[in-house]
C-alpha cells in the first residue's frame, strides 16, 4: 500500500491548497434571514410571502433541505414517507427485511447513506439500510444530497445522501412535545420528546413506539407479497437521549446514546409463522472548538446490530461498529476570494458473526451435514482534503479528494468537483462531477451458500469480490424568475465498474432421495415378489439414490451498470395559503456484462415517474390539506423479494398511482388535529411488490413552549 500513498497525499496536499468553498457574505445573509423569522403565530403566516420558491439550498452540490414545518405538513409516519415520494427517489421494499431501500437516480440502495445526525442509525453495516427505521420524533429538519458524496461522507455514499438532523436540547428553559394517535389495521404511533437546559448544559429525551397489523395481498398479480398475510404484526420501540454541554471559549460537547427493537410476525395462509427480532445500539461521542476564523470537530461512535430471524432464511448476526473521526476547517481571504479549507480523517474497525441455523448437505463427505458459521473484521481508514471558494459573486468552486484505505483492498483515490454559477440573480447553473470506490461487505464476501424463502433458492457471497467503482456526472439549473415560482433541471449520468449483484451459479445439492426400482415389464405381482426376494430377481431393478438441487445464486462483478437521466422541478407559490410542487423524473439503466443473456436493465426502476404536492391553508379557521401522489409506469419486475439482478422475470409491471392525503386542525393550547389517508386510489402492486392499500390514521400533536 505505500506506493499508492505517496500519489495520494500529494493530491491531498495539493487540494487542501486549491481555491474552493463558503462564501462569508452567504453564511452572513442566511444567519440575517433566520433572525428575523417572526414568531407570532400571525406574522408567521405572512412571512411566508417573503421566502422565494427555491428547490435547492445556495450550494454548489445539489441539497434540498425539509423543514421541521414541511414535515409536519405532510401525510407521514417515518422519515421513508416524507423522502419517499421527492423526485428522483424510489424507496423498494424486500422481503429480506426492508421497508424501505432508498434509490436516488437509479443507483442501487447500497449506494445511498442514511444518516441522523451525521451518523448510521439502523440496518446492516455496509449493505443497504432501511429509512423506515428512522422516526420523526425530534426531528430539525431532512437533507438530501443528491449525485456522488464519497467526498465528504465515504463511497457508500456515491449514489447521495439523506441525513436527518435533530432539534438540539433546549438553551432556556424546558421543552415538551409529542404526538400520538391511532388507525386501521392495528397502527398505533406514540412519540414523545423532553428536554431542558440553559447555554451551558442541556439534554434531550426521546421515545417513540408504534405497532401495526399485516394485510393480505391481491391474487394473481404476479408481485412479491412482503408482509405474509393480515394476522402478521410488527411491532417498534426507539429510546434516544442527547446531553450537551458549551463553555464560553467555544468548546463544545455532545453525547447521543440510542436502542432500538423491531419484533415482527409474519404469517402465512398455511399457517406458517415466521418472525425477524432487531436489536440496534448506538453511542455517540463528540467534540467541537470554534475559533475566530477555525473549528474543529472529533467524535467517536459506536454501532451494534443484533438479528435474528427466520423470515426468507434463518439465521442470527451480530455485527458491530466502531469509528473514529475528525476534521479541521479554516476560514480565510486571498483578496477578494473567501476560502474554507476542510481536512480530516476516519478510522473505522467492522466485525460480523453470522451464524446460519439451516444445515447445509455435503454429498462429498458421505452426505454429512454442516452449519455454516461466519466471523470476520475488516479495518478502513480515509483521509480527505476539500476546499471552497466563492471566486466572485457569481461563481462558488468546491474541489478535494478523499484517500480511503481497506485492509482487504489496495487503497484508492476519490476526486470531487462542484461549481455554482449564478450569472443573474434568478438564474444558478449547477456542474459536478465525482468518484466512488465501494469496497464488498463483509457479508458480501463470507456469507455461505444458505436457503431462502424456505429452500426455494440460495444465496451465497464470494471471497473473489473486486471493488466496486462508480462516477457521476451532474449538469442542472434553477431559474426563479418571481418570488412565486422556481424551476429545476438536472441531466445525470452514472457509471458503475464491477457493480456486485447475485447471478445465477449453478445448482447446489440440498439432500437426498431414493426412487423405487422400475419394473420394465410391468408384470403383476412383481413388485411385492421383489421386495419380499429382496429383489433377487433382474427384472427387479435396483433403487435409486439421486441428489436433491435447488437453484445457486453467488455475489459476483458485473461489468458495467449504467443509470441516466433527466430530473425536472417545479414550486409554485402564488398566495401565502397556496403551495405547489410537481416533478418528472426520466430514467435509463443499463447493463453490460458477458455473463447475463437477455437481461439489459436493472429491475424496479421505471421509466417515467411524476410526483406531484399540494399545500392548502383555509382562512379563519387555518385548516390545512396537503396532497401527495406520485405515477409510475411499468418496470422490469423480480420475483425475489430481494432487488438482485440475477431474479428478473422477463415480465414488466403495470402502472400505479398512489395518492396520500393529511388534513390537519390547529387547536388551542398550541395543540393540532391530524388525519391522514395513505394510498388513496387503493393501489395494491408497485412494480414488483404488494403494498399496503387504502389506509388511515388520525392524531392529536401538542407542545409544550420554552419556560
Amino acid at each position: 500500500m505505500s506506493r499508492p500513498l505517496q500519489p495520494l497525499l500529494t493530491l491531498l496536499v495539493l487540494a487542501a491548497a486549491c481555491s474552493t468553498v463558503l462564501a462569508a457574505s452567504r453564511g452572513q445573509a442566511e444567519d440575517e434571514a433566520t433572525d428575523d423569522v417572526p414568531r407570532a403565530r400571525d406574522i408567521v403566516v405572512r412571512a411566508r410571502t417573503q421566502a422565494p420558491a427555491e428547490v435547492f439550498q445556495n450550494t454548489p452540490v445539489e441539497t434540498e433541505v425539509i423543514t421541521r414545518e414541511d414535515v409536519q405538513a405532510m401525510p407521514a409516519r417515518n422519515a421513508a414517507d416524507v423522502v419517499a415520494r421527492l423526485p428522483g427517489i424510489r424507496a423498494q421494499r424486500r422481503v429480506q427485511g426492508q421497508d424501505a431501500a432508498v434509490s436516488i437516480e437509479g443507483m442501487p440502495p447500497e449506494y445511498t447513506l442514511l444518516l441522523v445526525d451525521g451518523q448510521i442509525y439502523s440496518g446492516e453495516i455496509g449493505g443497504v439500510g432501511d429509512l423506515r427505521d428512522i422516526p420523526l420524533t425530534n426531528v430539525e429538519r431532512i437533507e438530501i444530497l443528491r449525485g456522488a458524496q464519497a467526498l465528504r461522507y465515504g463511497s457508500e455514499a456515491a449514489g447521495g445522501v439523506v441525513n436527518l438532523i435533530t432539534r438540539p436540547p433546549p438553551e432556556d428553559g424546558f421543552r415538551a412535545d409529542g404526538q400520538g394517535g391511532a388507525g386501521d389495521q392495528g397502527f398505533v404511533q406514540v412519540q414523545a420528546v423532553a428536554g431542558i437546559g440553559d447555554e451551558e448544559l442541556g439534554g434531550t429525551v426521546s421515545y417513540t413506539e408504534e405497532q401495526i397489523d399485516g394485510f393480505d395481498g391481491p391474487e394473481s398479480k404476479g408481485a412479491v407479497l412482503v408482509r405474509a398475510g393480515k394476522d402478521s404484526d410488527y411491532v417498534a420501540r426507539d429510546a434516544n437521549g442527547h446531553l450537551r454541554w458549551q463553555s464560553g471559549d467555544g468548546l463544545r460537547a455532545d453525547t447521543r446514546g440510542g436502542w432500538r427493537r423491531e419484533h415482527e410476525v409474519l404469517r402465512f395462509d398455511d399457517d406458517i409463522t415466521s418472525f425477524r427480532k432487531e436489536d440496534r445500539f448506538r453511542g455517540f461521542q463528540a467534540f467541537e472548538w470554534v475559533g475566530d476564523l477555525s473549528r474543529a470537530q472529533g467524535s467517536l461512535f459506536y454501532y451494534r446490530n443484533e438479528l435474528d430471524t427466520s423470515s426468507g432464511r434463518s439465521f442470527e448476526l451480530d455485527e458491530d461498529q466502531f469509528k473514529v473521526d475528525g476534521v479541521f476547517d479554516h476560514f480565510f481571504e486571498t483578496g477578494p476570494v473567501t476560502h474554507a479549507v476542510s481536512l480530516g480523517f476516519q478510522g473505522r474497525l467492522e466485525r460480523i458473526r453470522l451464524e446460519e441455523s439451516a444445515l447445509l448437505f455435503d454429498p462429498s463427505d458421505g452426505g454429512t451435514v454442516g452449519v455454516p458459521l461466519t466471523t470476520d473484521k475488516i479495518q478502513r481508514g480515509s483521509l480527505f482534503a476539500i476546499s471552497e471558494s466563492e471566486l466572485t459573486r457569481w461563481l462558488t468552486f468546491e474541489a478535494g479528494i478523499r484517500g480511503e484505505f481497506h485492509s482487504e483492498f489496495s487503497a484508492q483515490a476519490v476526486p470531487q468537483i462542484a461549481m455554482l454559477v449564478t450569472p443573474v440573480e434568478q438564474l444558478k447553473l449547477r456542474a459536478s462531477w465525482g468518484m466512488g470506490h465501494r469496497a464488498p461487505s463483509l457479508r458480501d464476501l463470507y456469507q455461505p451458500p444458505v436457503p431462502q424463502l424456505g429452500g426455494a433458492y440460495f444465496l451465497a457471497g464470494n471471497e473473489n469480490l473486486r471493488t466496486e467503482s462508480s462516477t457521476s456526472y451532474r449538469l442542472g439549473f434553477e431559474w426563479t424568475p418571481d418570488r412565486r415560482i422556481s424551476m429545476a433541471g438536472t441531466f445525470f449520468y452514472n457509471s458503475i465498474e464491477d457493480h456486485i449483484r447475485s447471478v445465477a451459479a449453478g445448482e447446489i445439492p440440498i439432500g437426498e432421495t431414493t426412487l423405487p426400482p422400475v419394473d420394465p415389464g410391468g408384470r403383476p405381482g412383481l413388485p411385492l415378489i421383489c421386495e419380499v426376494t429382496g429383489f433377487f430377481f433382474p427384472e427387479c431393478g435396483e433403487e435409486q439414490t439421486i441428489l436433491v438441487t435447488s437453484q445457486l445464486f453467488r455475489k459476483t462483478n458485473l461489468d458495467k451498470v449504467r443509470t441516466r437521466g433527466f430530473e425536472a422541478r417545479m414550486e409554485l407559490r402564488p398566495h401565502p395559503r397556496i403551495l405547489g410542487q410537481i416533478g418528472y423524473t426520466y430514467l435509463e439503466t443499463k447493463v453490460v456484462d458477458s455473463v447475463l443473456v437477455g437481461l439489459d436493465e436493472l429491475p424496479n426502476e421505471a421509466k417515467h415517474t411524476i410526483d406531484a404536492y399540494l399545500r392548502l391553508d383555509a382562512p379563519k379557521l387555518e385548516t390545512r390539506f396537503v396532497l401527495r401522489g406520485r405515477w409510475r409506469d411499468g418496470a422490469l419486475t423480480e420475483t425475489s423479494g430481494t432487488g438482485l439482478l440475477g431474479f428478473t422475470a422477463n415480465r414488466r409491471a403495470s402502472d400505479s398511482f398512489i395518492l396520500d392525503l393529511r388534513v390537519s386542525q390547529p387547536l388551542p393550547y398550541r395543540l393540532a388535529l391530524f388525519a391522514d389517508v395513505f394510498n388513496v386510489t387503493n393501489e395494491r402492486v408497485v412494480d414488483s411488490y404488494v403494498v399496503r392499500g387504502t389506509s388511515f390514521f388520525v392524531g392529536l400533536r401538542g407542545e409544550i413552549p420554552w419556560w
